[in-house]
């Protein structure tokens, strides 16, 4: 935190010429502040001057020698103090932090200094640091006049813009958050809070609403617009909205059945909800909106045809040779299922000719294409080893092609079941390690430690 006192205008009651009043407040630990005066007589004293008013957290105290009790005192117009702590202690050669409560002032004195442990030494100190906050004033604007806070109401100030930085500290509103909303709810529907700050940045000021829609406040326009200035050029500030459970459909009357009669008629779209209007098949479907203050949308979609393509192959490890793939799926009512592979992991796409009884290239670009020659589930199955002259590299991929035109309509791929031969050899099982065995005299008994399938040679 900042030392406010840290140079600032120091006056004393005295001081001794090898150690200047400067000394007090220079910042440095080593240099001191020492008075005339002797022992533990209590006349001393040191003012700073903090230049303006701050709300005071705390003050530090650094001491060599010549200070072992005092008193704290402040003051805003450097005429009148008022003792806000007395009687404080303090070790030589030690430095201390005093808590003060939030006092406004601008003069700083430690007063009624003096030193217990010899009745030689001047009075004085090393360092003295004071640390709090700038004090933020307020003024209130409404219709043109200028009002502060005090005794709990309005008090109209005979003040005209630009106010002097001497009004704000006499008149100045401190916290605002004291006003209650009440008083708030007494101005003008429009009005300003003119603020003064040291160094002229801009204070932002956290101010708490019920929670409202806008539209509540614009009278119910169905146009308005927010202009906002930006200090960098050509760009627009981020303006953030936070409403209580706000939705564009609350503005209507009552409202029961909303029909989206033209897909391409832009007035018919509600702001604030998601556009179903892409995924409607209909020219005319109808969304169900309840009347309560959160509404709810009921709509059914239907669609559109689509090819489902896979990411990866199917890979077959020591294959021998495919003995069949079958699908097991469903199609009701105008529903539409169509299979077509790939041997080259997706670089071309095959089908299933019937009347040539052989395999050909299909373009998949075209769903119509896909929907012509794509293979039907009973093809699909049909085709049996014929997968062998075409799978020569091991690996498979399949794309499904599925349509519904009504809500009725059922598509749907369940289970893809694949029968191969795998290559295969046989290795020596190990007695003992694999199997164990005994006899008698007229079976033979095989314990097998392993799964896995076993030839048994016996003679």
């Amino acid at each position: 935190m900042d030392n406010l006192a840290l140079n600032k205008p120091v006056s004393v009651n005295s001081e001794h010429s090898s150690y200047p009043k400067k000394n007090a407040v220079d910042g440095n630990n080593s240099t001191l502040w020492v008075s005339t005066v002797l022992g533990s007589a209590r006349t001393s004293w040191c003012v700073v001057d903090l230049q303006s008013n701050y709300i005071i957290k705390s003050i530090e105290l650094v001491v060599q020698y010549g200070c072992t009790v005092f008193d704290i005192e402040t003051s805003k117009d450097g005429s009148v103090f008022t003792p806000i702590k007395k009687d404080l202690n303090i070790n030589v050669n030690s430095s201390k932090i005093f808590p003060i409560d939030n006092v406004i002032c601008r003069y700083i004195k430690i007063n009624n200094i003096g030193t217990s442990y010899s009745s030689t030494a001047n009075q004085g100190f090393a360092e003295l640091r004071v640390h709090g906050d700038e004090v933020k004033y307020s003024l209130i604007k409404s219709n043109s006049k200028i009002y502060t806070y005090i005794d709990n109401d309005w008090q109209e100030m005979d003040l005209t813009e630009p106010v002097s930085k001497s009004d704000f500290e006499n008149y100045g509103i401190v916290d605002l958050s004291i006003i209650p909303r009440e008083k708030w709810n007494e101005l003008d529907n429009e009005f300003e809070i003119l603020t003064w700050t040291l160094d002229g940045s801009p204070r932002f000021i956290n101010i708490d609403t019920e929670l409202f829609s806008p539209l509540e406040k614009l009278n119910n326009e169905d146009e308005f617009e927010v202009l906002a200035y930006s200090e960098k050029e050509f760009k627009a500030p981020k303006l953030e909205l936070t409403v209580n459970e706000y939705k564009p459909i609350m503005t209507l009357h009552e409202p029961e059945i909303v029909t989206l009669t033209d897909a391409d008629n832009p007035k018919l779209h509600i702001e604030g909800f998601r556009d179903l209007r892409p995924y409607c098949e209909s020219e005319n479907p109808d969304l169900l909106i309840l009347s309560q203050s959160k509404p709810n949308i009921y709509t059914n979609l239907i669609p559109d045809q689509q090819l489902i393509l896979p990411k990866g192959d199917i890979q077959f490890k020591m294959l021998d040779k495919v003995l069949s793939f079958n699908m097991t799926a469903t199609e009701q009512n105008k529903g539409l299922i169509r299979v077509i592979f790939s041997v080259d992991s997706g670089e071309t796409w095959q089908t299933y000719d019937e009347g040539i009884q052989d395999f050909k290239e299909i373009i998949i670009q075209d769903l119509d294409v896909v929907r012509n020659e794509g293979m039907t589930v009973p093809v699909f199955n049909s085709i049996g080893e014929r997968w062998n002259d075409i799978v020569k590299q091991n690996k498979i991929r399949f794309g499904y092609y599925l349509k519904i035109e009504e809500l009725a309509d059922v598509a749907e791929v369940d289970k893809l079941d694949v029968i191969i031969d795998a290559l295969g050899s046989w290795d020596a099982t190990l007695h003992e390690v694999d199997y164990d065995y005994e006899y008698d005299n007229e079976k033979i008994y095989i314990e097998l430690y392993r799964d896995g399938s076993y030839k048994i040679n016996y003679i």
